[in-house]
């Protein structure tokens, strides 16, 4: 009776691990994926190798792991489009300094739009919530002590500007992308993008010689990629 039930349960909640068991790629809603599942699954999700990029045209299209399963292919053209609105991605439970990792590390064009993508929803997240903050700082809805408010009243006015410790010592601890270099390169690149308008797009960071950022080039401001690569 438990199986018969979980099973209808599973169905009802259309779980993504299921219908990918079951090789029912073409059936999946990228849309209603986890944060957490998309990102383990990355790949097998746009249908790519783990270490093998889309090489052709064609592969570009359909991907290089199944390129004539029509599920698997249907899957990564609607996961690609998803990518272009980023609202519509989920990157809730990935932490920045992971989205960051991701985005150095792809190396195929879906890979660095899903990891754009991610970062760009981690962003639109946060800024909500930051709002979300400063609305209940108004309505004296935040509670604590003197310490807590500050902070919150700090945070929430977005009016602070990223340094990231890059020296020699923050390598030594862990494995990337959990090692402090990692965490400091991503959180770091990350303020920047949901700073205040006149503190965004500005870094620091902290070794044997201190560098100020500036993370726009020309008119544009720099994508995730070109920030991190920059620091």
């Amino acid at each position: 009776k438990y199986r018969k039930l979980n099973g209808k349960l599973n169905i009802v909640l259309n779980v993504p691990e299921v219908l990918m068991c079951s090789e029912r790629f073409g059936e999946m809603d990228p849309s209603k994926f986890p944060s957490q599942f998309m990102k383990r699954n990355a790949k097998a999700l746009l249908n790519e190798k783990l270490k093998e990029q889309p090489n052709t045209i064609y592969e570009e299209e359909h991907g290089n792991r199944d390129p004539d399963n029509e599920g698997r292919v249907s899957l990564r053209k609607k996961m690609r489009e998803m990518f272009r609105d980023p609202s519509k991605v989920n990157s809730g439970q990935v932490f920045p300094h992971i989205i960051a990792n991701s985005v150095i590390k792809a190396k195929s064009t879906a890979s660095s739009e899903m990891g754009q993508a991610m970062w760009d929803s981690k962003i639109l997240d946060t800024l909500k919530k930051l709002e979300e903050t400063r609305k209940k700082m108004v309505e004296g809805e935040v509670e604590g002590s003197a310490m807590k408010l500050d902070i919150a009243k700090a945070l929430s006015s977005g009016r602070f500007i990223g340094c990231a410790d890059v020296s020699a010592s923050m390598t030594w601890i862990g494995k990337e992308p959990e090692r402090p270099f990692d965490i400091a390169i991503g959180l770091t690149s990350f303020l920047s993008e949901i700073a205040a308008p006149e503190y965004r797009d500005i870094a620091l960071s902290f070794t044997s010689e201190p560098s100020v950022f500036s993370f726009k080039v020309g008119g544009r401001k720099m994508t995730a990629k070109e920030r991190l690569n920059h620091i």
